[in-house]
């Protein structure tokens, strides 16, 4: 139940945003690359979609307040499983707003809840990481907290380039080191 409501925010956020700018073509609907100002005609319709694409991405991406999945999923037996989990799902949802950011910038609302939920996370899932015993507990709650770092430039960069970059810098490395961590964990 817990992981069906940010799918559902998700499809809330598509539809709308397909409804709202009439694409589902991504560089189309985000149509603001190269000035940094999106024009949309309905900022209230951006505010909403905005927000429950954020919220979608939220629970799928492991933060607050939908961050207890991903510890109990990343208990499977093989690294290879736990991977997956860590370091491809989760940071989908980067991806997708490092993508969108120039709306994402042009719905602050949208900003203002992203920004709560990954300080918030950064900050309770650093320290819950230093409370556990079970290397893969560790390594998941130390994920959880790096996709909250990876999505916190989209959320404060006053410009939608700078935070799109350096999100997605950090998605890049982070892929890297997980991958890094997991073959030396084992099994």
């Amino acid at each position: 139940l817990q992981s069906a409501r940010p799918l559902n925010a998700i499809r809330i956020g598509i539809v709308a945003l397909i409804a709202i700018t009439g694409t589902s073509d991504i560089p189309s609907a985000a149509g603001c690359p190269d000035t940094g100002a999106c024009a949309v005609p309905d900022q209230g319709a951006l505010a909403l979609a905005m927000t429950a694409l954020v919220i979608g991405i939220l629970g799928k991406s492991a933060q607050i307040p939908f961050q207890d999945w991903l510890v109990d999923a990343m208990e499977g037996p093989t690294p290879a499983s736990a991977l997956i989990h860590a370091a491809t799902m989760v940071a989908a949802g980067t991806w997708v707003l490092t993508l969108l950011a120039p709306l994402l910038h042009a719905a602050p609302a949208a900003q203002w809840v992203l920004a709560i939920a990954v300080a918030a996370t950064m900050v309770y899932a650093a320290v819950t990481a230093f409370l556990q015993v079970d290397v893969k507990r560790i390594l998941a709650w130390s994920t959880i907290s790096q996709v909250a770092v990876m999505l916190s430039p989209l959320a404060v960069a006053h410009s939608a380039g700078q935070g799109g970059h350096a999100a997605a810098g950090h998605l890049f490395s982070h892929a890297i080191f997980e991958a890094l961590l997991f073959l030396t964990v084992g099994g």
